[in-house]
């Protein structure tokens, strides 16, 4: 039986997936709420991470997202339907897909995020 973590852990890594996906530009979301809703439960998700493996790295991950509205990614979308590129956006975005990715490999490999907790303890 998996445990509330894994559980977490799984769901996290597909939604984050989608998010880079997105920023990569295989997938399209319809609107900016859409996607608001997969960042959203990610962020929600990393609190309840950081609580349930009593460890900070998840919590810490979430300074790292640029600020965002729902209506800047719906400006992206119709820019990106309009074939138009929209770099301010498009760089936040692949800053929230960047941090993502990292966040992935950690949920991927259990114990990295206590060896980055230990790293920086002993720093």
């Amino acid at each position: 039986m998996e445990s509330k973590i894994e559980i977490l852990s799984r769901r996290l890594i597909r939604s984050m997936e989608s998010i880079h996906d997105f920023a990569a530009g295989h997938l399209m979301f319809d609107n900016g709420k859409n996607f608001f809703e997969l960042h959203d439960f990610n962020k929600a998700g990393l609190e309840e991470m950081s609580k349930l493996s009593r460890n900070p790295y998840y919590k810490e991950k979430l300074a790292e997202y640029p600020k965002m509205r729902a209506a800047t990614i719906d400006v992206l979308i119709n820019d990106r339907k309009r074939g138009e590129a929209n770099t301010g956006i498009e760089n936040k975005l692949h800053s929230i897909a960047k941090t993502n990715q990292n966040i992935i490999h950690v949920l991927k490999h259990p114990g990295m995020d206590e060896m980055i907790k230990d790293a920086k303890r002993f720093k």
